[in-house]
């Protein structure tokens, strides 16, 4: 059985390496590999309003950048601790960016309106909140 699922390893392999060779667009180029994002803090993102936030801002900030939903069993206990560190270290160079997303279980549903209002009003978050991200390359 092992020789059988090493010969598979070996044919894919094979496909694999006459693909690259056949379709040279599949490889990274090295102008992609200088052009991509080299840190989190080149990237630029949507905050809940819409509006772009580069990360930038944050630089020299440890983050902890974080899914949150609202309609989550856990959501009361998560944000009740991510307000509890974000008091006790926003003032030492720590920021906590939130991201919503729908994609588990869809427990974000709501519009950002909506998440804004969830989050700020009833759970009293204080640290940036962004606009709904697909995190699974699908909509929901």
């Amino acid at each position: 059985m092992i020789h059988f699922t090493n010969s598979i390893s070996l044919v894919f392999l094979g496909f694999a390496i006459l693909a690259l060779y056949s379709y040279p667009s599949l490889l990274p180029s090295r102008k992609m590999a200088e052009e991509s994002p080299k840190s989190v803090y080149d990237f630029t993102v949507k905050d809940i309003h819409g509006n772009d936030t580069s990360l930038s801002e944050y630089s020299g900030k440890v983050l902890l950048i974080v899914n949150v939903a609202s309609k989550c069993g856990l959501t009361h206990s998560n944000y009740k601790e991510l307000n509890v560190l974000y008091e006790k270290y926003k003032n030492q160079g720590f920021e906590i960016l939130a991201f919503p997303c729908n994609q588990f279980a869809g427990q974000e549903p709501g519009s950002n309106e909506e998440i804004q209002d969830t989050v700020c009003t009833i759970f009293k978050a204080e640290f940036p909140i962004f606009d709904k991200v697909m995190l699974n390359e699908r909509k929901i």
